[in-house]
């Protein structure tokens, strides 16, 4: 007698269903009672080979949706002995930066890890190892793992039993050597921004990191705290964040740096029209009034944007270049649009100038040479 899951709700049947049944990976999120049970709908996936590109007609039908069905599991997939990928779950594609569609690009653990913006090589390779030592020694116990190369992710490995493991992937909002959360907003704070894009950069041997890193702010706001008082000020931020949330993807990466200071991490950019369309979706957003404690309030986006690596491969070089950037719509009229531009090299060069005239001005006055 076998038992699965059909319709978020329990059935019995004499014999094991051919394929994995109408809603069996929805439920199985649903009861985790079942999880027994997620060995037999793994070895029935483990047959399914990836649908081979342009023939998804030709494909059989009941292949198509068991591979429907597992996409709606939350964050994990399951490998065995070999490390060749059994199910792999939409959440845990989303949480390693992979876009849609790579359910059926990965056959092996090691590639699909490989792969990922999220991970740092030598944390690709740690993780793939202890993958590999759980198979050696299977055991009930979870094991937790958390590595230094993978900012705001955490890892749990447990057998699933019949020569099969799972690996659920976590995130986290906090970095092993401290920060990584901003208490007022809820979004990323400085550190776990500058983790991720170093993280993001660090990919040798591997799909060339191709990104853009905004830094905007919000003029205006320290009126908002003059007048209507810090608890406004705050909730404006809190405001902001949301917009700002809701117009991103979920492989892109929102940050509060300090004050009224935000980045955007956008990764997997291929053309620079991308990266403008990016920050002319933020500043649109950002610049329409906002409702704060029952009043009306407005403020004034400014955003710069760099992309990697043509204008750097470093995160706080990317970071520096693009508060420039943003820096330089500050010099112009309060009516001038786009509120938004994209670095460029002679506007590094202005600001050493400009550091380099202030500096001898200073050691002008000191000598008393006026």
């Amino acid at each position: 007698m076998r038992v699965f899951v059909r319709h978020v709700g329990l059935s019995t049947l004499p014999s094991p269903p051919p394929l994995i049944a109408d809603g069996a990976a929805l439920a199985l999120l649903a009861f985790p009672e079942a999880e027994p049970f997620w060995s037999e709908v793994h070895e029935t996936v483990l047959g399914l080979h990836p649908m081979p590109m342009g023939q998804g007609r030709s494909y059989s039908r009941p292949k198509r949706q068991a591979w429907g069905r597992l996409s709606l599991m939350d964050n994990r997939l399951t490998f065995d002995t070999s490390l060749q990928i059994g199910a792999l779950g939409q959440g845990a594609i989303s949480l390693l930066g992979l876009g849609r569609g790579s359910a059926t690009r990965f056959t092996s653990l090691s590639d699909l890890l490989d792969s990922s913006p999220r991970l740092e090589p030598n944390a690709a390779a740690a993780l793939v190892q202890a993958c590999a030592a759980a198979t050696w020694n299977p055991t009930e116990d979870e094991q937790e793992i958390a590595l230094e190369g993978a900012p705001g992710l955490g890892f749990t490995i447990r057998h699933a039993g019949s020569g099969t493991w799972a690996l659920a992937i976590i995130s986290r909002n906090n970095l092993p050597s401290g920060g990584g959360f901003d208490t007022v907003t809820g979004l990323a704070d400085f550190a776990m921004f500058v983790a991720r894009v170093s993280t993001a950069l660090a990919r040798p041997g591997r799909r060339p990191a191709r990104l853009a890193v905004h830094v905007l702010d919000l003029s205006g706001l320290r009126h908002v705290a003059t007048n209507l008082g810090h608890a406004a000020q705050e909730e404006l931020l809190r405001a902001a964040a949301r917009r700002l949330s809701a117009a991103v993807r979920g492989t892109d990466l929102i940050a509060r740096l300090s004050g009224d200071e935000f980045a955007i991490l956008q990764a997997d950019v291929s053309t620079a029209s991308q990266a403008e369309a990016m920050a002319r979706r933020l500043t649109g957003l950002l610049g329409h009034p906002y409702l704060v404690l029952g009043e009306t309030v407005s403020v004034i986006p400014q955003l710069g944007f760099v992309l990697a690596p043509e204008d750097g491969n470093d995160a706080s070089l990317l970071l520096r270049c693009a508060g420039l950037a943003r820096s330089s719509l500050e010099h112009e009229a309060a009516e001038a649009t786009p509120r938004w531009c994209r670095f460029s090299a002679d506007m590094d060069a202005r600001a050493k100038a400009q550091r380099n005239a202030e500096a001898a001005l200073r050691n002008a006055v000191c000598a008393q040479q006026f």
